[in-house]
């Protein structure tokens, strides 16, 4: 059995992050690959460190994930649900329950809301 990743292959997701299509592809052509998305989105495709390269696409999956969920959400849900939990806090006292308790409910009927 040989093992591709040895042999100077990778395992490379086809069609955006975490999209379950995965294929193998040899380093030359992984290379060739970023180096043509580079140039489309106007960058020049440069030649990184690893570290540096590792630490950029960590960053990129960060942000994308965040848009991701950002989009699913319509963000609203999320925002509004922080801003809830900061008045919340203030009201706190007032609240016969906690403000947790409260924010846990709101945050249940926002997820309804959000997913219907």
């Amino acid at each position: 059995m040989v093992f591709p990743c040895l042999e100077g292959w990778r395992m490379v997701d086809y069609g955006g992050e975490g999209c379950g299509r995965s294929v193998w592809m040899c380093r030359e052509v992984t290379a060739r690959r970023q180096g043509r998305t580079a140039r489309r989105q106007g960058r020049t495709a440069r030649r990184q460190g690893r570290t540096a390269r590792r630490q950029a696409r960590t960053a990129s999956r960060t942000a994308r994930r965040q848009a991701r969920t950002a989009r699913r959400q319509g963000r609203t849900a999320s925002d509004k649900l922080g801003r809830l939990g900061d008045k919340l806090g203030r009201l706190g006292d007032k609240v016969g329950r906690t403000a947790s308790d409260k924010l846990g409910r709101l945050g249940d009927k926002l997820g309804r809301l959000v997913t219907s």
